[in-house]
């Protein structure tokens, strides 16, 4: 049978030693001072909670084992988090049976310690520790007052009160079956805006509107099923003079955007919901609240705090999102690599957007009536429609020849018509062809 952990029956023993320290994982060499092990247990309770695994080489990942420190030293181990933390963090410690590196039966402790909900975590030297990825960082004075502001929010799933279980805020927010009758701000907005720009009045210009109220955990599904379905393609013109075909933006950085925003807004604004706003050049997905805590717009690609740790926790263990210092920088690699414009990430007073640009020139999409842009624009798709039913595999620079524009107009007049449904890719972007839908 292989060794595993009882508390989290997925640390079986290869899993340990092949896992990559992180936000919830650690391994520490058993020949460590127990006192050295003091910030991590401090930046573990201070965050989301996390595992020890004493026995395993951080260095080289081998089995050691505790059995030859002798039962002083293990003794102190288990003791770690009350000896040196205040106040002393919850947690739960463990025995797993193993083999060593010798081939001798071992043993490894498991120091399981959970978030701290209302209180911040020091160690007996008056020091803090946040865990940030896979470091524990020490916080300045600044940084540990704004922790202790926050750590008043309840984080846990079950509480006591009035000497009965009830569920938290975050129980409901994730399972709840009835999650609108506490948290009426729980859903997700989808607007699609035709132009670049909203208007009002007469000139209203939304042309879709969805709500999706469930608790997070179908909440983010059927919102990434949905918004894939809304999100058209684009043609760009590559230097081998062909047409290559892409989404509009990366799957990953649109997905994490929301998830993110499901994750970290400030779930006490009531009354404001997160709004995913789609218009013709980019995509808006806006978060109710300020960024959590230390983390600031500057410093959101190294900087890593949870405002709601249990639900971040779930969603991340659920792989529904990523580490917020690991996803971030992502998204920005991800746009840069579809050789799109850098995301922006904008604060104000009372919320945090996120905004992907699809490269589009930003133009208002309601033209004067008759004016003679639409007039060239509609002879030169006419054009295109024929060239294209006459040679279905003409290039880009054959087209553009042709019809006497720029390689950028013809991308240009392409991707209005299949936006229009008029036009349809077949096949590969090389040897394959272009099939007319309408002919008007």
């Amino acid at each position: 049978m292989t060794p595993a952990s009882k508390i989290s029956p997925a640390l079986t023993l290869e899993t340990m030693v092949s896992r990559q320290e992180g936000q919830y994982y650690d391994v520490k060499s058993a020949r460590i001072r127990p006192y050295d092990l003091a910030d991590i247990v401090s930046a573990y309770a201070n965050a989301e909670g996390g595992t020890v695994v004493i026995g395993i080489s951080d260095k080289t990942h081998k089995v050691e084992g505790v059995n030859a420190q002798g039962d002083e030293k293990i003794n102190n181990f288990l003791n770690l988090p009350k000896d040196c933390c205040l106040p002393m963090p919850e947690y739960k410690h463990e025995f797993v049976d193993v083999v060593n590196d010798a081939g001798k039966a071992d043993r490894l402790i498991l120091l399981h310690i959970r978030p701290s909900i209302d209180k911040v975590i020091r160690t007996t030297k008056d020091e803090v520790f946040l865990r940030i990825g896979d470091k524990s960082r020490k916080l300045t004075v600044e940084e540990i007052r704004q922790l202790e502001y926050e750590k008043g929010v309840a984080r846990q799933f079950i509480v006591k009160r009035h000497g009965e279980d009830a569920l938290t805020n975050a129980a409901i927010l994730l399972f709840g079956k009835n999650v609108l009758g506490f948290f009426p701000h729980c859903r997700i907005r989808y607007i699609k805006v035709d132009g670049t720009a909203m208007r009002t009045g007469t000139n209203f210009n939304v042309v879709k509107d969805r709500n999706f109220d469930l608790p997070l955990l179908r909440l983010i599904p059927e919102v990434r099923r949905f918004v894939s379905e809304q999100l058209e393609e684009r043609t760009t013109l590559e230097s081998d003079g062909r047409f290559h075909t892409y989404p509009e933006y990366p799957e990953f950085a649109w997905v994490e955007s929301i998830t993110n925003a499901c994750c970290h807004r400030q779930w006490g604004l009531r009354g404001d919901y997160i709004l995913v706003s789609k218009y013709d050049d980019r995509l808006e997905i806006k978060s109710p609240g300020r960024l959590p805590n230390i983390v600031t717009v500057d410093n959101i690609f190294t900087t890593r705090f949870a405002r709601n740790p249990i639900i971040s926790r779930v969603l991340t263990e659920m792989e529904l999102v990523r580490e917020l210092n690991e996803g971030v920088p992502r998204i920005f690699k991800e746009m840069k690599d579809a050789g799109l414009p850098e995301p922006r990430i904008v604060e104000t007073a009372a919320n945090v957007i996120v905004v992907l640009h699809n490269g589009k020139v930003a133009q208002d999409s309601k033209p004067a009536a008759n004016s003679t842009t639409e007039k060239t624009t509609e002879k030169t798709t006419e054009k295109i429609m024929r060239l294209l039913a006459e040679q279905p595999s003409i290039t880009a620079g054959q087209l553009a020849e042709e019809l006497g524009i720029t390689i950028d107009g013809v991308d240009y007049n392409i991707r209005k018509l299949k936006k229009q449904g008029r036009i349809v890719r077949i096949g590969g972007d090389k040897g394959g062809h272009w099939k007319i839908i309408d002919k008007q």
